[in-house]
């Protein structure tokens, strides 16, 4: 069992049909982190976490706990994050849990203003 904290960003529904012709849903879901590389994750959920996070808003922060499995297939490994519990806050904001961007936007420089305008040539 592992455990994430992060903001719900995106639920995608799509129906399947297994090699054996059975049908199934196959359900990813997106959420953002405070990570400062690859920040948005990608998970699985099952039928209980599905039906909760539809009646969910995008923006919505919450606490994601989930199984991770690997399997392997024809020599090549694949792993699978597969949500089975979530916490969403509603008196929580994606402002209270993600610093403001810098001051100068995340431009070049310190943001530092200088009397001098002209281009140095």
């Amino acid at each position: 069992m592992s455990e994430i904290k992060g903001k719900f960003i995106h639920f995608e529904e799509v129906d399947k049909t297994s090699k054996a012709g059975k049908p199934y849903k196959q359900r990813t879901v997106l959420i953002e982190t405070d990570d400062k590389y690859y920040p948005i994750k990608a998970f699985q959920c099952n039928d209980k976490a599905a039906e909760y996070l539809k009646t969910q808003p995008y923006g919505s922060i919450g606490t994601f706990q989930y199984n991770i499995q690997s399997t392997q297939v024809g020599g090549n490994w694949y792993t699978n994050l597969s949500i089975y519990r979530v916490d969403i806050s509603a008196t929580e904001t994606h402002q209270a849990n993600y610093p403001a961007p810098a001051a100068n936007n995340g431009g070049y420089g310190n943001g530092a203003q200088t009397d001098n305008d002209s281009l140095p040539l």
